[in-house]
């Protein structure tokens, strides 16, 4: 089951920041620069970061014209969390008429919620503000973050609340005797894959290494690159997860 989440999570940001990329890409070879619509959200230490990096189209678009038309975060603290539960419901709901979506945004409020409460605790007690600064804090908050957008993952995924509640079960309670489906090698070159491109990324190796390459040795890579992708590629096509949005 844990393999299984990692799998999706994994997944669905290959899909949608990947095929995000395809339209970037594709608009600026006709002259359109697009703006960035994701920034490693799973390196975010908290999930207001994360959804300043995930999907930040939507985000932007939930944040100007549903978070602040409903007050914001200028009243009081009851009405800013009030107004923060209202827009992740709304965002939910958004990806579809389903009940697991709703879910799915509510946990994300709920989850700003925890956080922005935390925050205030942090701001009385600076002790507690310089732990999370350190390098242990940031990773732990880090893995923490991922830990609570995988399980809000589980409810995206599932079509039932019955689905996502065997999910559920089946990350805290132990079970023996089952083989699992996924072939977990592959599943760790992926995750390899995309740690190195993010760790490429977010110290920006890949453009200072990509500046110092010839233009034609670049072109070869680039063409050995889209080779590779062609070969690897599955025999039947999929349909893109986020096309159903």
């Amino acid at each position: 089951m844990w393999l299984a989440v990692l799998a999706y999570a994994l997944q669905i940001y290959c899909d949608f920041s990947g095929y995000t990329d395809m339209a970037l890409g594709a608009a600026h070879m006709l002259g359109y620069k697009l703006a960035r619509n994701f920034d490693m959200p799973y390196l975010s230490a908290n999930v207001s970061e994360f959804w300043r990096r995930w999907h930040i189209s939507l985000s932007s678009w939930l944040r100007d014209y549903l978070f602040i038309p409903l007050g914001g975060s200028r009243g009081t603290r009851r009405q800013t969390e009030r107004n923060l539960l209202v827009t992740m419901t709304l965002g939910g709901l958004w990806h579809g008429a389903s009940w697991t979506f709703v879910f799915w945004g509510v946990l994300h409020g709920l989850f700003l919620i925890v956080h922005r409460r935390f925050r205030s605790v942090c701001d009385r007690w600076p002790e507690l503000d310089g732990l999370v600064g350190t390098w242990p804090g940031r990773v732990l908050s880090t893995a923490l973050t991922f830990l609570c957008v995988c399980v809000g993952w589980v409810f995206f995924r599932a079509t039932t609340f019955h689905a996502a509640a065997a999910v559920l079960q089946g990350l805290v309670v132990p079970h023996g005797g089952l083989a699992s489906p996924l072939r977990a090698r592959g599943l760790w070159y992926t995750v390899a894959v995309v740690a190195a491109g993010h760790a490429l990324g977010r110290r920006g190796l890949g453009h200072k290494l990509a500046a110092r390459v010839p233009a034609p040795v670049r072109g070869l890579a680039y063409g050995g690159v889209l080779t590779l992708a062609l070969l690897v590629a599955p025999q039947a096509s999929k349909v893109f997860i986020y096309f159903q949005f």
